[in-house]
């Protein structure tokens, strides 16, 4: 990064726009791997100023720029705004690279996932069969490509509530993760997270919940224990446990990760309000309705801005 920085003093000391924007790209790379996605944010932001100020139109730079603006602000959790600057890029970077290619994987991932958090995934589902249809017809595809792209595809279809057939894709999409990465990794857990959703939708709950104590398991022994990857993970499995009939397990789960959510100054968001929300569904199942009240109290503050702002509130981990 050091390196870097000092090629961009370099850059901007010899007024070369066009390696301005370079280095800012491979800044804002860095920054997004590094999970720091405000830095990546500017550094995109910064990519489209300096082509607009050197009258640059090249119709690939102005993309990949506006690209990484609309992948970050979806790393912010700003869907709404991601979904306005990606949603127009399809035909550009389809036009651009193919609808099978390295951009497009980066593109469609973060697509599907704003849309899917603004409870529009059945708008984005033809946009990534597009995609998964030029996947299977390319096995050459570079595995990473191919996998990211599968994913954007299983997620709009779950998201739209086409549980069946996005249940096989899922599958796919974690046998090439699992390829990737071996089979105690993350990143694998995220494609069986996926799995354990659909199969959850599908009413095949048992399976489910064999698939979620996987992803809790690679992730307390990946992670740190007050991680919030795995109190995300344990949100997920206290959702399905409940479905399974098993509340107290769902509880113990679903607290584990307020806690950790709450220690780590997250305590309004979108998991932490959907653990406090599920906790008061499985309290009203029991019949505990003075707990189940207190904890509707606390979260609907939350819930009513977020209906005021967008579609009705639905947390999607």
């Amino acid at each position: 990064t050091e390196l870097l920085k000092r090629a961009l003093r370099d850059a901007e000391a010899a007024g070369d726009p066009a390696l301005q924007v370079t280095v800012h790209r491979r800044l804002g790379d860095s920054s997004l791997y590094a999970g720091k996605y405000e830095r990546a944010l500017d550094h995109a932001r910064a990519q489209l100023r300096i082509l607009e100020a050197a009258g640059i139109t090249d119709p690939e730079l102005l993309t990949t720029a506006r690209l990484k603006v609309g992948t970050s602000l979806n790393h912010l959790g700003r869907h709404e705004d991601a979904a306005q600057v990606l949603l127009p890029l399809f035909d550009e970077v389809r036009s651009q690279h193919g609808p099978a290619s390295a951009q497009m994987a980066e593109m469609l991932p973060a697509l599907a996932a704003a849309m899917a958090r603004l409870g529009r995934a059945a708008e984005v589902v033809p946009l990534t069969r597009v995609a998964y249809e030029a996947v299977q017809a390319s096995p050459e595809l570079p595995l990473l490509t191919s996998s990211l792209l599968l994913n954007a595809h299983g997620l709009a279809l779950g998201r739209a509530g086409l549980s069946e057939e996005a249940e096989p894709i899922e599958r796919e999409y974690l046998a090439q993760v699992t390829r990737l990465y071996g089979e105690d990794d993350t990143r694998t857990s995220v494609a069986m997270n996926n799995v354990a959703q659909s199969l959850s939708r599908l009413g095949r709950v048992e399976e489910a919940v064999a698939m979620m104590e996987q992803v809790v398991a690679i992730r307390r022994r990946n992670l740190a224990p007050d991680h919030e990857r795995l109190a995300a993970a344990l949100v997920n499995q206290g959702v399905i446990l409940r479905k399974a009939g098993k509340p107290d397990d769902a509880l113990a789960a679903l607290e584990e990760a307020f806690t950790i959510f709450e220690g780590k100054g997250q305590g309004t968001s979108r998991p932490a309000v959907q653990a406090l929300m599920v906790k008061a569904q499985i309290h009203e199942d029991q019949g505990r309705w003075p707990e189940a009240l207190d904890l509707i109290g606390r979260v609907r503050p939350f819930v009513d801005a977020k209906k005021k702002k967008s579609k009705p509130f639905q947390v999607v981990c």
